[in-house]
């Protein structure tokens, strides 16, 4: 289901990192030139820097699919989306009320999967969000729990007292990748 959100802040890329050129453009654009894919989804990595970084995982609705399993915020791009960059920035929004300010880098060009009738690519992205890592607000048709993780949470599989089971494996291997860059590794 397509969510439109009215009050998204607007999103402007810049300096990009040229290895993100290929998500500056829309989703017809990448669709042709990757005819084997049929539908496309980002995922953001948000990471809290500081002494010990953190990063944000969110605990899918219990009516969801994967209930109860962690994921990092992210979902379908859109053909109204104006590009797949825009696409992962509308779905922060949606998600957590966190207003995308970059796009740091490329985690992952693409982990595939079977999806109906064709191939799904989720593709991974590190991202900041400014001061506002405080004001997280989940969509509660979508989440019902966050939290900000340390890289001992994610490798424990614990934080905060709350079991953290990954709705994907892969994702717990993004994350990881994500703070190990953020400390410069």
């Amino acid at each position: 289901m397509t969510t439109t959100t009215p009050n998204i802040p607007p999103f402007t890329l810049s300096n990009p990192n040229p290895t993100l050129t290929p998500y500056s453009v829309n989703l017809q654009s990448y669709l042709t030139s990757n005819p084997t894919i049929s539908r496309l989804i980002t995922s953001a990595v948000v990471i809290h820097p500081g002494p010990v970084p953190r990063v944000l995982l969110l605990q899918r609705a219990a009516s969801d699919g994967f209930p109860l399993q962690w994921e990092c915020p992210g979902g379908s791009v859109d053909a109204s989306d104006e590009t797949i960059l825009h696409g992962l920035q509308r779905e922060l929004f949606e998600e957590t009320g966190l207003v995308m300010t970059k796009v740091v880098e490329m985690l992952d060009d693409g982990v595939e999967f079977q999806w109906g009738e064709g191939i799904c690519r989720k593709v991974t992205f590190l991202v900041e969000v400014g001061e506002q890592v405080g004001e997280v607000v989940l969509s509660a048709e979508e989440h019902g729990d966050f939290v900000w993780a340390t890289e001992g949470d994610v490798k424990a599989g614990v934080c905060e007292m709350r079991e953290i089971r990954f709705a994907y494996e892969t994702t717990r291997g993004m994350v990881l990748e994500g703070l190990g860059r953020e400390r410069g590794e």
